[in-house]
C-alpha cells in the first residue's frame, strides 16, 4: 500500500516536473515603419514644370495665368525660355515697353538664337501700332524678308508714314513677290504711290492695275479694291462704274459705310436722284455715329427737293435743321457737354479707340497680334521645333459695326453717359469718337495708354497672386477640415471597440477565475500527496529503527544490509516530497494552461491601454488640428499682408495712370467735339438753307394751283 501512495505520488511529481518546460513564447509584432517618401526638391524639374504650365496658359490665351506662374521663378534656375515666354506675354498684352526690356535681354543670351527671329519681327510690329515709325523702319533693317511678307509690309508701310517713299517702294515690291496674305496688299499699296507719283494719268493707270489685282484678291482684301475703284472712277467722272464697284463691297465687310456713301454720291452723280436718295438715308439710318451722318440726311432731303418732293423735302430739312440745332446746344461752349466722357471712355477701358485711323472712311486697318504670335509660334519655345513657320493672317479693317459693338459693351450708351455726367449724352459722345484725330495729342495718348496698360496688368498680377493665396488657404482649411472628420472617425471606431473589448475582458475575467480555482485545486491535491508521502516515509524511518535495535543482537550482516537499504529508499521518499513541495508553485506556474492566462490577461490589459493611449492621442490631435485650423482661419499670414499691399500699391499706380489719362482724352475730346460743333453749325445752315428753299417752292406750287382772283371784288 505504502508502495502504491509512493508511485502514485511519483507519477504527480513527474507530470508537474515534465509542465516546469516554459511555453514558446508569442511571436513579437512587427514594428511599425514610418513609410512616407519625401523625395529631395529637383529644382531644375520643378522650374521647367513651371514653364510648361505657364506655356500651355500662353497657348490657350491666359497670358496673365501665364505671367503670373513666371515671373517669380528664380532667374538664375532657367534658360532662356523663361524669358522668351514672358516677351510673348507682354506682347500679346500690348506692353511694349517691357516687350523690348525682354527682348534685350534675350539678345544677350547665346542659347536664345532661335527665339530672335520671331522677336525682332513682334518687335517690328509693336513699333509700328505704337506709331514709332522711325524705329520700326531701323528695325526693318535688322530683319530679312520672310515668307508671309509681313515683314516688308511693315517696313514699307512705316517708310510710307514718313514720306521715304523710296524705302517704301522698295518694301513693298519684296512683299510683292511673296505668295503671303499680304502680296496683294501690298500690290494695293504700290498702285497708290503710283496715283500719287502720276497725277495726270495716275488713275487710269491706277484702276487698270488694281483691275489686274481684284480676280485673285480674297476678302477683305477685294473688298479694299472694289472701293478704291469706285473712289477713283468718281474722281474720273465715271460714276456709273463708281456706283457699280461701291455696290460690290460686301454687306458684312467693315468697309460698307464708305462704300455706301460712295455709291450714294455717285448714283447722285450720275442722275440717278432716287437710287442716291435711298443710298443716303440708309446710310444715315445705319451709321447714326458717323460724322457724315448728317450730309446723308441732307442729300436725301436735297433729292427729294429734286425730285418735287416739296413737303418731304421740308420737312426732313426741317427735321435736320432741329436735331442739328438740339445737338449743337447739347454740346455747349467748347464742347463743355462732353466733360465727363473722358473718365467714362477710360473707366470703360476703350479709349485706344481714338487712336484709331478714320474708320468712318474704311481706311483704319488693324494687324492682329496674332500675326506674329499665334500658337504655331510659340512652338519655337520647344527645342525640336526650331524652324516653325506661325500661320499669318491678313490685316481686316476696323468695321464701324465692330467699333460700336465694343462702346456698346463698354457701356458707352445712354445710361453710361447719364451715369458719367455727360450732358451732351451718348449719341454725341460716339459721334466725337469717330472724328478724325488731333495729331497733337497723339503721343500723349499713346503714352498714357501705354502706362495704364501697363498698370492694369500689374493689379491684375497683383490680384491673381492675392486670389491664389486666398485659393491655398480654402485648400489648407480643406484639408485641415477633412483631418479632422478623419480623426472624429478613427476615435468613433476606437469607441465602438471598447464594447466588443469588455465583453472580452469579462471571459477572460471568468477564464481566469476558472483557472485560478484549478490552480489552487491541484495545489492543494498535489501538497497533499506531497505531505502524506513524507509522513509515509517518517513512519518507515521510524519502524526500521525499532526493527534494527530489536535485531541488534541476532542480526546477521545481511540484515542489516537490508535494513541500510530500507533506510536509504525512505530517504529517498522524503527527498522526493520534500522536491515536490518546494517546486509546486512553479511547476504549476509553467502548465501551459496558467502560462497563457497570464499571458491572455497581459494582451488585453495592453490593448486597453493601447486604446487609451490611442484616444488621447487623437484627441491631442484633434486639437492640434483645431488650433492649427484656427490659426489659418483667424489671421492674416506674412505673405498675406505683403500681398494686399502690393496689390494696394499696384491699384493707386493703376488709379494714378488713369487720373493722367483722362486728362489726356479729356483735351482729344474737346478738340474734336469743338470740330464737330464747326461742322454741325454748316449743317445746320444747309439745313435751314435748304428748308427755305423747300418752303419758297412749295410756295409757288400753292400759287401755280390756285384759282384766278375775282375781278369784281376789290384787290387783295
Amino acid at each position: 500500500m505504502v508502495e502504491q501512495r509512493l508511485l502514485l505520488a511519483l507519477a504527480l511529481f513527474s507530470a508537474v516536473a515534465g509542465a516546469q518546460q516554459p511555453a514558446s513564447p508569442p511571436p513579437a509584432p512587427n514594428p511599425v515603419r514610418d513609410t512616407t517618401i519625401i523625395p529631395p526638391l529637383d529644382k531644375g524639374r520643378a522650374v521647367d514644370a513651371e514653364i510648361r504650365s505657364a506655356l500651355y496658359s500662353l497657348m490657350t490665351g491666359d497670358a496673365i495665368a501665364a505671367l503670373s506662374r513666371l515671373r517669380p521663378l528664380d532667374p538664375g534656375t532657367e534658360g532662356a525660355e523663361r524669358h522668351f515666354l514672358i516677351a510673348e506675354c507682354y506682347y500679346r498684352l500690348g506692353m511694349d515697353d517691357s516687350l523690348r526690356m525682354e527682348a534685350a535681354t534675350l539678345a544677350a543670351m547665346p542659347e536664345a538664337g532661335r527665339f530672335q527671329p520671331l522677336l525682332h519681327a513682334q518687335l517690328l510690329l509693336a513699333d509700328y501700332r505704337d506709331g514709332d515709325y522711325a524705329r520700326a523702319a531701323d528695325q526693318a533693317k535688322t530683319l530679312g524678308a520672310d515668307q508671309s511678307g509681313i515683314t516688308s509690309l511693315l517696313a514699307g508701310l512705316a517708310a510710307y508714314r514718313l514720306g521715304q517713299e523710296p524705302a517704301a517702294r522698295s518694301a513693298f515690291e519684296a512683299a510683292e513677290t511673296t505668295n503671303g496674305p499680304y502680296k496683294a496688299y501690298a500690290q494695293y499699296m504700290l498702285t497708290v504711290m503710283g496715283l500719287k507719283a502720276d497725277t495726270a494719268h495716275g488713275v487710269a493707270s491706277a484702276m487698270l492695275a488694281i483691275d489686274s489685282l481684284v480676280p485673285s484678291a480674297q476678302s477683305p482684301v477685294s473688298d479694299q479694291l472694289h472701293l478704291t475703284l469706285a473712289q477713283l472712277a468718281y474722281e474720273g467722272a465715271q460714276y456709273d462704274r463708281a456706283a457699280t464697284e461701291a455696290g460690290l463691297v460686301s454687306p458684312t465687310s467693315g468697309l460698307r459705310a464708305p462704300a455706301l456713301l460712295t455709291g450714294a454720291w455717285s448714283a447722285y452723280r450720275g442722275a440717278k436722284p432716287q437710287a442716291a436718295g435711298d443710298l443716303f438715308a440708309t446710310y444715315a439710318r445705319d451709321y447714326p455715329e458717323l460724322p457724315a451722318r448728317d450730309e446723308g440726311r441732307l442729300m436725301h432731303a436735297q433729292v427729294a427737293l429734286q425730285l418735287h418732293q416739296d413737303d418731304s423735302a421740308a420737312h426732313a430739312f426741317k427735321a435736320v435743321a432741329d436735331s442739328v440745332s438740339a445737338e449743337v446746344g447739347g454740346l455747349g461752349t467748347n464742347a463743355s457737354g462732353l466733360r465727363g466722357g473722358a473718365r467714362l471712355l477710360v473707366n470703360a477701358r476703350v479709349a485706344d479707340v481714338l487712336l484709331l485711323g478714320d474708320v468712318a472712311g474704311g481706311k483704319a486697318v488693324t494687324f492682329p497680334d496674332s500675326a506674329e504670335a499665334g500658337i504655331d509660334a510659340l512652338r519655337i519655345a520647344v527645342p525640336s521645333n526650331p524652324t516653325e513657320t506661325p500661320a499669318v493672317p491678313a490685316p481686316t479693317p476696323v468695321s464701324v459695326e465692330a467699333l460700336t459693338k465694343r462702346l456698346d459693351a463698354a457701356g458707352i450708351d445712354s445710361a453710361g453717359a447719364s451715369k458719367g455726367g455727360v450732358s451732351a449724352g451718348a449719341p454725341l459722345l460716339r459721334r466725337v469718337v469717330f472724328m478724325p484725330a488731333s495729331d497733337a495729342s497723339r503721343g500723349d495718348l499713346a503714352k498714357g495708354l501705354a502706362t495704364l496698360r501697363d498698370a492694369d496688368v500689374g493689379t491684375e498680377l497683383a490680384d491673381q497672386a492675392v486670389r491664389s493665396e486666398k485659393t491655398n488657404i480654402a485648400l489648407q482649411v480643406a484639408n485641415l477640415k477633412r483631418m479632422r472628420e478623419m480623426v472624429q472617425q478613427e476615435q468613433d471606431s476606437l469607441r465602438s471597440g471598447f464594447g466588443p473589448l469588455a465583453v472580452a475582458e469579462d471571459s477572460l475575467a471568468k477564464v481566469t477565475a476558472n483557472v485560478d480555482s484549478a490552480y489552487y485545486l491541484l495545489h492543494r491535491l498535489i501538497g497533499a500527496q506531497s505531505s502524506e508521502l513524507r509522513g509515509l516515509a517518517n513512519e518507515n524511518s521510524a519502524k526500521l529503527d525499532s526493527v534494527q535495535r530489536s535485531l541488534q543482537a541476532s542480526a546477521t550482516p545481511a540484515d542489516i544490509a537490508y535494513l541500510q537499504q530500507e533506510h536509504e529508499t525512505a530517504n529517498i521518499y522524503r527527498r522526493i516530497a520534500d522536491d515536490v513541495e518546494a517546486r509546486l508553485d512553479s511547476a504549476i506556474a509553467h502548465n501551459p494552461a496558467f502560462a497563457l492566462r497570464d499571458t491572455v490577461r497581459q494582451r488585453g490589459e495592453r490593448t486597453r491601454a493601447l486604446i487609451v493611449q490611442t484616444r488621447a492621442a487623437g484627441a491631442v490631435a484633434a486639437a492640434a488640428v483645431d488650433s492649427a485650423q484656427a490659426r489659418v482661419e483667424r489671421g492674416p499670414s506674412e505673405a498675406r499682408v505683403a500681398l494686399r499691399a502690393a496689390l494696394a500699391a499696384a491699384q493707386s499706380r493703376r488709379d494714378a495712370a488713369a487720373n493722367a489719362l483722362v486728362v489726356t482724352v479729356d483735351r482729344e475730346l474737346t478738340a474734336r467735339g469743338i470740330a464737330l460743333a464747326a461742322a454741325m453749325r454748316r449743317d445746320l445752315e444747309a439745313a435751314e438753307f435748304g428748308s427755305a428753299t423747300a418752303s419758297f417752292f412749295r410756295a409757288i406750287g400753292a400759287d401755280s394751283t390756285a384759282a384766278p382772283a375775282s375781278t369784281s371784288g376789290s384787290a387783295p
